[in-house]
């Protein structure tokens, strides 16, 4: 049997051999630090725009992930802000819609690094 996500991953990269190809891996296949390699599936293949926060144990967040949960995304990534941060602080003082239109505008500026993702999931034989 042909598997679809390599043959996407193919088709992806023939198209555009400029994007570098990257891996979200899912958190239940590398759990921890103890593991020094791991084993996943390749369930999906996809173009996205990335982008990880500079913290350590960052999340990796697609850019279409941020722009659907505008203000966990925001909250999640305050610190980042730069010249937006005293929006951030006025968040609480607008109205929904408002703070909405101004952090996607904040996401929108956001360096976003646009590359062919690898989604990983736990393999179905472990």
């Amino acid at each position: 049997m042909r598997n679809k996500a390599t043959e996407k991953l193919l088709a992806l990269a023939a198209q555009h051999p400029e994007l570098p190809i990257e891996a979200l891996v899912d958190s239940e296949v590398v759990a921890n630090d103890d593991f020094n390699t791991w084993w996943g599936d390749v369930f999906d293949v996809s173009i996205e725009e990335l982008w990880r926060s500079p913290n350590e144990d960052g999340k990796t967040w697609t850019k279409d992930e941020a722009l659907e949960d505008v203000f966990d995304f925001t909250d999640y990534c305050s610190e980042y802000l730069g010249d937006r941060h005293d929006d951030f602080e006025q968040m609480w003082n607008m109205d929904d819609e408002e703070a909405e239109r101004v952090f996607k505008e904040w996401i929108n500026e956001i360096p976003w690094k646009k590359c062919i993702v690898l989604h990983v999931g736990t393999p179905d034989s472990l």
